[in-house]
């Protein structure tokens, strides 16, 4: 049952990131403008010289990478603990630079509905990494799940 909530709230995390990209978020343009800013960053390598864009692009990439992929790696990460372990730490990592950062810099007033789905995207993730529980098999104990 654990592992059926789990993947209910990757579900819900990867719905609520689609959501975002179709209504306004942090100003009056739809979300999907988000990644014309990514790819002018990149391009430009303007984060390198601001610590804060940095971690915000980093976190960014790394929860969005999480986010899509999870509700089909869910067998995975029941069977490796390793993986678990590793998706889960980077998971709660990235979600917490990003809504730190992504919330000091602008005002809970100014966030839109795409703005409060793509908060709230990594945050059902990372609650889906936590309802997870390991296939309970008869072995050798190894905490990788071999």
């Amino acid at each position: 049952m654990m592992n059926f909530s789990a993947v209910l709230l990757f579900v819900a995390a990867l719905a609520s990131f689609a959501v975002f990209h179709f209504f306004p978020g942090f100003t009056e343009t739809a979300g999907w403008k988000v990644w014309l800013e990514v790819w002018d960053m990149i391009q430009g390598l303007d984060f390198l010289d601001d610590p804060g864009e940095f971690a915000i692009l980093a976190s960014f990439l790394m929860i969005t990478v999480l986010i899509v992929v999870s509700p089909f790696l869910t067998a995975v990460f029941r069977k490796s603990r390793l993986c678990w372990w590793m998706a889960t730490v980077m998971s709660g990592v990235a979600s917490i630079a990003f809504l730190v950062l992504v919330l000091d810099i602008n005002e809970t007033k100014s966030l839109g509905k795409g703005g409060w789905c793509l908060l709230a995207a990594p945050v059902l993730n990372l609650g889906g990494f936590l309802m997870i529980r390991g296939a309970s098999e008869k072995g050798d104990g190894s905490p990788f799940g071999a």
